[in-house]
């Protein structure tokens, strides 16, 4: 019953741990990984949790990059703009 949560935390926990190993490799670990003033404002904002059903990850609310809030119409309208670009 609860082994697909356990795979679901895995891949989550991987995905993490991947991130993390990735900024310690470009010396940026004090850059990444928390939600704070001065830090770089990267983040994925999702409408589930991710650790509940993985799946819940494709439930995009919108993402900050670089400190610009970018929700999920505009995501999606550059997506478009992209593929009838190809």
């Amino acid at each position: 019953m609860y082994a697909h949560w356990q795979d679901d935390i895995a891949v989550a926990r991987q995905a993490y741990e991947t991130e993390i190993a990735i900024t310690r490799a470009f010396h940026q670990a004090g850059e990444f990984g928390t939600v704070a003033s001065g830090r770089r404002a990267d983040l994925l904002l999702l409408e589930s949790n991710p650790l509940q059903d993985v799946r819940n990850i494709s439930k995009r609310v919108g993402v900050m990059v670089n400190g610009r809030w970018l929700p999920e119409a505009e995501l999606q309208r550059r997506l478009m703009q992209l593929r009838n670009h190809t």
